[in-house]
């Protein structure tokens, strides 16, 4: 389909552009620090999974939240603009993983300032909101980005599940952080070796990678063909589940999802919590290949269903069709479906708090 290749293709773009506001010259801005009373809060906060609920201490929520590239630098104003929006979850954009910095100030890596996730983890968790962390590539370059790719058979393998230990060990004290495996893994259209069973078998590896270090973080598993494919995961994933716990999946709303009637997008993802399967779309978004894709049908199944929804993505950018800030940083208008207001006026509606 030429569509996905498209995207495939300004995904690899945009992904290596995003850090183009952040390069070597600039200053970074200031990390927000968190009031004493929010690190009070988040200390007493759980996060598990039930079945098909995921727990905040016990209660089944739902959230609305956005992805975000902090990595190349964030403001308070950001975070309190967030905060109008009725963000309570962020997934934080790694594109390059092995030069991520951890702890400390903002480092020169390559050509861009990168903030370190320590910062950025606790910067979000003093607004009690989760955050995600979310590798998209592995060195920076273009034939590292994860999109697409299988994991087990990349170059970087053994390199990736040490550095995600590396990760886990940092935050496994923190069980608002929660670790995502990978970005869109295998490819759109089935082919390079695709099978459940390759899935099966690579998510069981990175999962128990992470539980070497990180016994009760939740760990967010992405599903199959770029995150579009739910077919895996309720094939496979009562397999994944047993003996382990805490396991969330993810699938991304694009082509594959958005131009489908409310009931067809209801039944898919009933189809998946109909298996135990708790779940949740990391990324949704109404602009693709060139072309605009209608969110009301998507919105209000995920919204009746009670199912957590960040959209794509965090940023002002009037080339960018997915971007949600608008001039001045209000929600962005701009296209047929006003993706930024559609999106502001869905997080700060009311919720559903469990399917």
């Amino acid at each position: 389909m030429h569509t996905m290749k498209t995207r495939l293709a300004l995904l690899a773009f945009a992904v290596l552009l995003c850090g183009a506001s952040a390069r070597a010259d600039d200053k970074p801005a200031t990390p927000a620090t968190p009031t004493p009373a929010a690190k009070v809060e988040a200390q007493l906060e759980t996060y598990s999974v039930d079945g098909i609920n995921i727990l905040k201490t016990g209660v089944p929520q739902h959230w609305r939240g956005v992805n975000v590239l902090d990595v190349f630098g964030y403001s308070k104003g950001e975070l309190d603009k967030q905060k109008e929006w009725n963000v309570d979850i962020v997934r934080v954009v790694v594109t390059n993983m092995v030069g991520q910095p951890l702890t400390g100030g903002a480092q020169k890596v390559g050509n861009n300032w990168l903030h370190p996730l320590d910062a950025i983890v606790k910067a979000h968790r003093a607004y009690g909101r989760v955050v995600i962390l979310c590798p998209f590539g592995w060195d920076g370059q273009s034939d590292s980005l994860f999109l697409g790719k299988n994991p087990s058979q990349t170059r970087w393998w053994n390199d990736y599940l040490a550095k995600y230990r590396e990760w886990a060990a940092a935050f496994k004290g923190d069980p608002g952080v929660w670790f995502e495996l990978w970005n869109e893994p295998y490819a759109w259209d089935g082919k390079n070796g695709w099978s459940h069973e390759l899935w099966l078998g690579d998510a069981q590896a990175m999962v128990d990678n992470i539980r070497q270090v990180a016994p009760d973080n939740v760990i967010v598993v992405p599903g199959g063909k770029m995150s579009g494919d739910e077919t895996v995961i309720a094939d496979k994933g009562p397999d994944l589940l047993k003996g382990r716990k805490n396991i969330v999946f993810d699938l991304h709303a694009y082509n594959a999802w958005l131009p489908q009637s409310r009931e067809q997008i209801e039944a898919r993802v009933r189809a998946v919590q109909d298996k135990g399967c708790a779940m949740i779309f990391a990324e949704c978004g109404t602009s693709n290949a060139g072309y605009e894709m209608d969110p009301a049908n998507f919105l209000g199944a995920v919204a009746k269903l009670g199912v957590t929804t960040l959209a794509w993505i965090w940023k002002e950018d009037k080339s960018d069709g997915n971007a949600l800030l608008g001039p001045g940083g209000a929600p962005s208008e701009a296209g047929k479906y006003k993706w930024g207001k559609t999106f502001y006026d869905f997080s700060r509606a009311e919720r559903k708090t469990a399917p």
